[in-house]
C-alpha cells in the first residue's frame, strides 16, 4: 500500500499505478504515472524522489511516465497495455575492467536479463528488486563474494563500488581465514 500510494504524493502527479509485474523471467514493481501539463517531473527524477522516501526493496525497479494511460472501451485503463520494460536497457556506462567486476556484472546481467551492465550502473536502476536481489546474493555466495558485499546491491550501489569491497572484503577473508 505504502508503495502505491507513494507516487501520487509527488508533485505534478495526476494519476499513478504501481504493480507487481514479470518483466525478463523477474518479479519487478512497475509503476506508471501521469502528470499536469506544467510538471517537469521525468520517470528518473520519480524514481529518485520515491527513493528518498521509500525503503529501497519498495522503490519500483521500473518507473514510467505517461502521456496518457491506454484505455479500454470501457473508460478503465487497460492494464495490459502498459509498458513493462523500461526505454533503454542498456548501459552507456563504462564497461567493467578488473576480474571482480567482469563477474559482478555478468551475475548482474543474467539475473536482470539485461545485455550489459556497465560499472556506474545502478543494480535497482536495471530493474532490480529484493527478489532478484536474493538470486544474484546466492550466485555471489556461490563465487566467494562476502555477504557484506552482496548485500549492498539493495542500497542501489554500482558494479564499481560492490567490486572495490569485494576486494578488500576478500583480502580480509583470507587473511582471517589463513591467519595463526
Amino acid at each position: 500500500a505504502e508503495a502505491a500510494a507513494a507516487p501520487e504524493g509527488l508533485d505534478g502527479v495526476v494519476r499513478a499505478i504501481v504493480a507487481g509485474r514479470e518483466v525478463a523471467g523477474n518479479k519487478a514493481l512497475v509503476a506508471w504515472f501521469t502528470t499536469t501539463k506544467a510538471s517537469t517531473l521525468t520517470a528518473q527524477t520519480a524514481k529518485e524522489a520515491l527513493a528518498q522516501t521509500l525503503p529501497p526493496y519498495l522503490v519500483p525497479s521500473i518507473v514510467h511516465h505517461l502521456d496518457a494511460f491506454p484505455l479500454l472501451a470501457n473508460g478503465k485503463v487497460d492494464h495490459a497495455a502498459l509498458p513493462l520494460q523500461p526505454k533503454t536497457t542498456t548501459t552507456t556506462t563504462q564497461e567493467a575492467m578488473t576480474p571482480e567486476q567482469a563477474a559482478l556484472a555478468q551475475i548482474w546481467a543474467e539475473a536482470l536479463g539485461v545485455p550489459k551492465v556497465g560499472l556506474d550502473d545502478s543494480f535497482l536502476d536495471l530493474g532490480g528488486d529484493s527478489l532478484s536481489s536474493l538470486q544474484v546474493i546466492v550466485r555471489m555466495q556461490q563465487k566467494g563474494i562476502p555477504d557484506t558485499v552482496a548485500r549492498g546491491i539493495l542500497q542501489g550501489r554500482t558494479i564499481r563500488e560492490l567490486a572495490a569491497g569485494t576486494t578488500a572484503s576478500t583480502c580480509s577473508f583470507a587473511v582471517y581465514h589463513d591467519g595463526p
